[in-house]
């Protein structure tokens, strides 16, 4: 396999998970392995689409629902190490998991790392083995891409993953793809078509729904979770 370069500033039309550079360089966290670190990342990212939807408790605190089979397949890893990586996370509060039984998918409660960090070191985490002082002062800001700029990356980016899948899907499913430029349903963000993702029916099947592209919709695997469980709450 033969990669090609990145040219200017095309490595910045991309979509990455954000690692705290805190985990790396704070001793607190010195402990976690390389994965756990990683997991970290994805389940902050994760907490955009929660914030989207309010899924938050009655104390106003945010949580995703991000399940062992999903790790598994973001860091392409065995069961058994998905779950040794949670427990990681959470020996070191990281996250809480919220068990609730009768097969329901735990909610997890992503912790803030930067508690008990100085603005200072928070900001601009200096490199112990350099044996030179950085200051969030002396470090210059990279100059940012206008308003204009990040929507047209963004747009760039979302217009990808909607190619992906109208060259992956076939038939009615490649038609339903189209009809939603590739987003999700019920929260309205793009869906990758290599992510869990699954048909919600407008209609449901038991109740008379037919297996027809007018009454079918993908949405993120999560979403409807969030979507079945505020149903039964009603």
């Amino acid at each position: 396999m033969t990669l090609d370069y990145f040219y200017g500033q095309s490595g910045e039309l991309f979509s990455y998970f954000r690692i705290p550079k805190a985990l790396f360089q704070d001793s607190r966290f010195r402990q976690l392995s390389t994965d756990a670190r990683t997991l970290y990342g994805i389940l902050l990212d994760r907490m955009s689409l929660s914030v989207k939807n309010s899924w938050m408790d009655k104390q106003g605190r945010v949580y995703i629902i991000y399940t062992v089979r999903e790790v598994q397949e973001s860091l392409c890893c065995a069961e058994h190490k998905a779950v040794k990586l949670f427990r990681e996370l959470e020996q070191i509060d990281l996250i809480e998991r919220k068990r609730r039984g009768l097969g329901r998918p735990s909610l997890i409660y992503v912790k803030d790392f930067t508690t008990g960090l100085s603005k200072t070191h928070n900001l601009n985490c200096a490199n112990s083995n350099s044996g030179v002082a950085q200051s969030a002062v002396q470090e210059q800001p990279k100059p940012q891409a206008n308003k204009t700029d990040k929507n047209k990356t963004e747009m760039n980016f979302q217009k990808r993953k909607f190619d992906k899948g109208m060259h992956r899907l076939t038939g009615k499913f490649k038609m339903i793809w189209k009809n939603q430029n590739g987003l999700c349903y019920h929260c309205g963000m793009p869906m990758d078509v290599t992510e869990e993702r699954e048909i919600f029916y407008l209609a449901p099947k038991a109740k008379t729904g037919v297996e027809d592209v007018r009454n079918m919709r993908y949405v993120h695997c999560a979403c409807q979770r969030i979507y079945a469980e505020n149903r039964l709450k009603k």
